[in-house]
């Protein structure tokens, strides 16, 4: 069941890919008698980009405000480019033991020497290896990626719990 008073006329849609590029929501309101939100809605549902000269004042301090490049994005890793290669390569400098660990249980699941297991949790048949201890590649337990998720973000947790504590008041720690 439509209703009728959400309905765009062809008309409409015209006015709106016509203005909208150029002129933006304002623009388009003179013509057409719709809500700023609704044009919005259409425009993102239509796919329209409007020219960056349009942008309104309001949307352009926003955008100077939430800036999210180079060092002002919460992801920023101090200026790692985009070569995949340069990570892989500081990975392997700082985390020998732990690159050949996995290059070794990659290369026993390829020959067929260790097989992939479903999720040990759920049984999803599409795991990932957990590597308890790095200095024992062959032994490590199959998890979706679920799972391995929720196991580094316990393991970060308990990590920052024993650098508040000074490595007191942890299982395994001496005691309080």
């Amino acid at each position: 069941m439509s209703n009728k008073k959400n309905c765009w006329t062809e008309k409409e849609l015209e006015i709106l890919k016509t203005l909208y590029p150029t002129g933006g929501c304002n623009a388009v309101r003179e013509y057409i008698h719709r809500s700023e939100n609704s044009i919005w809605q259409m425009v993102r549902r239509l796919g329209i980009k409007a020219d960056k000269s349009v942008l309104s004042e309001n949307a352009k301090k926003h955008n100077a405000e939430h800036d999210q490049h180079g060092e002002n994005n919460p992801g920023w890793k101090g200026g790692i480019s985009k070569n995949k290669y340069h990570y892989k390569k500081l990975q392997i400098e700082r985390y020998p033991e732990k690159v050949q660990a996995r290059n070794l249980l990659e290369q026993a699941v390829r020959c067929g020497k260790i097989k992939r297991l479903p999720c040990e949790v759920c049984g999803n048949p599409k795991t990932e290896a957990h590597h308890e201890d790095y200095s024992k590649p062959y032994d490590v337990h199959w998890l979706c990626r679920k799972h391995h998720n929720e196991i580094h973000k316990r393991m970060k947790r308990e990590m920052r719990v024993i650098e508040v504590l000074g490595g007191y008041g942890v299982k395994g720690c001496a005691a309080v």
